[in-house]
């Protein structure tokens, strides 16, 4: 079964599958998440003071190992790890108007966790119609929920 993922505006930013008969809990807690508008100023500014540069490049190469880690178990291949890295690079969004082409990857491993938790808030995940696909709703959701908790805005 597939339902159209929302932002906090309302706009479809993607779709979802979830095998059939699934609850509506199960739906409203893997949609919300998208729901959720970006941290205000105030929150920004909170959890950037909250950690320091160090702190955040350590939490930042602890939940790469672990993405790896998830990754391996999962059985990605080679074409699938090409295309990973060739989307976290280079993500496009719309942010309230305003459309950018953010390199994930780098925000996250210099420590701007805040920025990467909201570029990936924003990222159409694959459609899963190629073999080499690999970025899911599901996958993008289990890195920002990491990083959410990380930052206290979960």
């Amino acid at each position: 079964m597939t339902r159209d993922i929302l932002n906090h505006l309302g706009e479809k930013i993607g779709e979802l599958e979830l095998p059939d008969g699934t609850s509506e809990e199960v739906w409203t807690e893997k949609l919300s998440v998208y729901a959720t508008p970006p941290p205000t100023q105030y929150e920004a500014q909170t959890s950037y003071l909250k950690h320091t540069i160090k702190a955040r490049k350590a939490y930042a190469e602890d939940l790469l190992e672990r993405l790896k880690q998830r990754n391996i178990s999962q059985r990605i291949n080679v074409s699938q790890g090409l295309w990973m890295h060739s989307r976290m690079r280079a993500v496009p969004i719309n942010f309230n108007g305003l459309e950018v082409s953010i390199d994930v990857m780098n925000l996250a491993v210099s420590g701007d966790i805040e920025i990467a938790c909201v570029t990936l808030q924003y990222t159409t995940p694959d459609d899963m119609t190629q073999p080499y696909h690999w970025w899911s709703q599901e996958r993008i959701n289990w890195i920002i929920n990491d990083m959410k908790a990380y930052l206290g805005w979960a």
